[in-house]
């Protein structure tokens, strides 16, 4: 279906540039990634879950370890989602950018070129941010762990 799409788009000449079709597959492909990934961890999430029941029954020291090292675990888990999905974010980003540079890049308007590389600065330092709040989460989570 794809590439008959892709075919359909080339040999009209009104029709809109592929950059867009490319970038969309892109998209979904990366996202599908991120949901993956998401279903991996949610996965190993469950089984230690499972493990830690099993193995902290009928002791209280051994029930408050397992869960310690739970939360620890989860909160790893979710900083790791939430990073996988900043790099969908980030990769996304760029892709729009380029598609547009280059469909407006033939067209002559360096307004909108330079419009579009604000704006691709803008969103690759929000998420920038992202990523270093991230860090500290990380590091924040390791540090109460090393102290429980």
């Amino acid at each position: 279906m794809n590439t008959l799409l892709r075919d359909m788009l080339k040999s009209t000449p009104d029709a809109p540039s592929t950059l867009l079709l490319n970038v969309a597959e892109q998209a979904v492909q990366g996202w599908v990634n991120a949901q993956q990934n998401i279903l991996d961890l949610m996965t190993e999430q469950s089984e230690q879950a499972v493990a830690a029941t099993k193995e902290a029954s009928g002791s209280p020291t051994k029930s408050l370890a397992a869960l310690n090292e739970l939360i620890q675990r989860t909160a790893g888990r979710a900083i790791a989602a939430e990073k996988d999905m900043v790099e969908f974010a980030t990769n996304q980003n760029k892709a729009v950018s380029e598609a547009i540079k280059q469909k407006v890049g033939a067209a002559g308007t360096p307004v909108v070129v330079t419009a579009t590389e604000m704006m691709q600065h803008a969103v690759d330092a929000l998420l920038a941010n992202q990523r270093e709040f991230l860090d500290v989460a990380a590091k924040l989570s390791k540090t109460i762990a090393a102290k429980a």
